[in-house]
């Protein structure tokens, strides 16, 4: 893990656009305060304080004008990490890779003064953990080790949490492998908050690639239901087409909304995901 973090070290999550929510911080907002970058002069009212007048312009003008300057924000990063039971598959298994990525953007976010928040995600009732400074670093490791993968996948529940709903904009990481009903649901439900969303999506090497034989068990690794069946080419061929269209409607989904959509296997390198997923901001 001191390996993965040394390598990630120098990435830096910063948002595309300005914020408009957010506390006094580190990224420039939409709305105007007393930090040190000039965004603009506005004629003085007799409200103003006579500090931020302009006298260079007015011995310009004549005129007298107020400096205006942009506030800055703190951001608050979001993850939200499927633990369902589908996320338990693979030899390289989904959810060790979709921790290691939550400990990465945690570690990121607290090391450059932002608020980290973690989700988990399936049908259960889990509340959101919230921290802030790099001395919570390793409470939020406790936190995430401490998880394990349950229930079935629910995306409408993310909307339903009330922790969830304090507070608009930042930026969210929904890290999952896509299998659920609705997920359309919550990323319309993020964006419609301010969020600029960035979705990751995990699937093993088997479920891409599956090595099968002529007859095949397969069980819902959420429902414990089992199907048997006998394969053949033609069916092989259609799996094939299946998982891909599966694969490009999510990331096809993720473009109309201008989120930043990266496909990952499960034995992927994590540093590497995270350059490729951060550098699309």
């Amino acid at each position: 893990m001191d390996d993965f973090l040394r390598q990630i070290s120098d990435l830096k999550i910063k948002p595309r656009k300005k914020l408009t929510y957010g506390e006094t911080g580190n990224y420039r907002s939409q709305s105007l305060g007393n930090s040190m970058d000039f965004y603009d002069h506005r004629q003085y009212i007799p409200q103003d304080d006579v500090r931020r007048i302009d006298w260079k312009a007015y011995m310009r003008t004549k005129n007298l004008y107020i400096r205006q300057f942009t506030e800055e924000k703190t951001i608050h990063i979001k993850v939200i990490m499927d633990n369902s039971l589908s996320m338990d598959y693979g030899t390289s298994v989904k959810f060790d890779l979709a921790k290691t990525l939550t400990k990465g953007i945690g570690y990121l976010t607290l090391n450059q003064g932002d608020i980290f928040s973690f989700i988990p995600l399936n049908n259960g009732t889990y509340g959101e953990t919230s921290i802030k400074g790099k001395d919570k670093f390793y409470q939020l490791f406790k936190v995430l080790d401490s998880i394990s993968c349950e229930g079935m996948t629910d995306y409408e529940n993310i909307i339903r949490l009330n922790e969830f709903n304090r507070e608009r904009g930042g930026i969210t990481f929904l890290i999952t492998d896509g299998f659920g009903e609705n997920i359309d649901k919550v990323l319309d439900f993020l964006c419609g908050r301010g969020e600029e969303v960035l979705f990751i999506q995990i699937l093993s090497e088997d479920e891409v690639e599956p090595e099968v034989n002529d007859k095949l068990k397969l069980i819902d690794k959420e429902t414990n239901e089992i199907v048997k069946i006998d394969i053949n080419r033609i069916m092989k061929d259609m799996y094939k087409k299946k998982i891909n269209s599966f694969i490009d409607n999510n990331r096809s989904m993720s473009l109309k909304r201008d989120i930043v959509y990266t496909f990952a296997l499960s034995s992927d390198s994590p540093q590497e995901i995270l350059r490729k997923t951060i550098g699309g901001m």
